[in-house]
């Protein structure tokens, strides 16, 4: 009868157990990807001032884009069309929601809430570039990656006489392979990497600190760092461009490059042969959607992180 008793408590426990597991899973602790990358949750949960390791409650955009900055923007699945998505600037809005996208909402970038950003910066070397080339990714990659950084480094040595310090900073994928950093090497550039993006919440602050070193940057075409540069008033400029070289890239080659087209035309400040070494930091503030900038209280309510709410 003892057992009987046992057993029956102990089923009634693991119910209650099992319940508390999935409710509290429910809303603490992070687990989409996308809203780990790059350490943006981190910096989100600090900017809010959140004690408890609450959930955001939808996906942030990972990455300055010249689309919707949703990453199953192409997809087929109808119900990712209803989840919630927190995207930077009113053009990633506007495409979303002609792509059918219903639950958008602009808030900027993450890179916006980083706090206190100068305590991360490092005195500037004059004349010193820093420079982001494009990289592999899940979803494209060079057709011959050794022989399209050698095309890069060739291209930057053209201009490389108006610099006293020129940087490399490659994505960890890159970075993990000596015959792409003997190519800068040879070169006298020194190549450093951000580290991976994946589990490294400090990722975006080795960013700052690598970057604040420097007094130019450089991109062979727009991206998160480019207008992360800008923000941070950097003088920006983009130069060498390969996306769009049918040699370097895929099938994806043809879409980048009127993606990169329209936004030559829309900021034409910003490419070397316009280039007038001023730092045009309003198109960053444009670009990572500064004035959607939540205040901490603000950020708490529109993702629900409050005891309140998880009852």
């Amino acid at each position: 009868m003892l057992k009987v008793i046992k057993d029956i408590l102990y089923k009634k426990k693991r119910k209650l157990y099992n319940f508390l597991t999935r409710f509290f899973e429910n809303i603490f602790w992070e687990r989409n990807v996308d809203n780990l990358y790059y350490g943006h949750y981190n910096i989100l949960k600090n900017y809010s001032k959140t004690f408890f390791p609450y959930k955001i409650n939808g996906e942030v955009q990972h990455g300055w884009s010249p689309n919707s900055g949703i990453t199953s923007e192409f997809s087929s699945i109808s119900s990712l069309k209803k989840n919630r998505y927190y995207l930077f600037n009113e053009d990633n809005k506007k495409k979303a929601i002609n792509a059918g996208y219903k639950n958008i909402i602009t808030i900027g970038s993450p890179f916006i809430y980083i706090d206190d950003p100068e305590q991360y910066y490092l005195p500037m070397i004059p004349k010193s570039l820093i420079c982001f080339p494009t990289h592999n990714h899940e979803w494209a990659g060079f057709k011959n990656t050794l022989k399209s950084y050698k095309k890069y480094c060739d291209d930057l040595k053209k201009i490389s006489k108006n610099f006293d310090k020129i940087t490399i900073s490659l994505f960890w994928k890159e970075y993990e392979n000596p015959e792409i950093i003997k190519i800068f090497k040879e070169q006298d550039f020194s190549v450093i990497t951000m580290g991976p993006r994946d589990n490294n919440p400090k990722f975006l602050l080795n960013f700052i600190n690598n970057v604040s070193k420097h007094e130019f940057l450089t991109s062979d075409t727009f991206s998160s760092a480019t207008f992360y540069g800008l923000f941070m008033k950097k003088k920006v400029f983009i130069y060498s461009y390969l996306i769009g070289n049918n040699e370097s890239w895929g099938e994806e080659s043809k879409s980048a490059e009127n993606d990169y087209f329209s936004y030559m035309s829309k900021y034409p400040e910003l490419m070397w042969s316009n280039f007038d070494t001023k730092s045009h930091y309003q198109i960053g503030e444009k670009e990572l959607g500064y004035k959607f900038k939540l205040s901490p209280k603000e950020m708490r309510a529109l993702f629900g992180w409050s005891v309140t709410k998880i009852f």
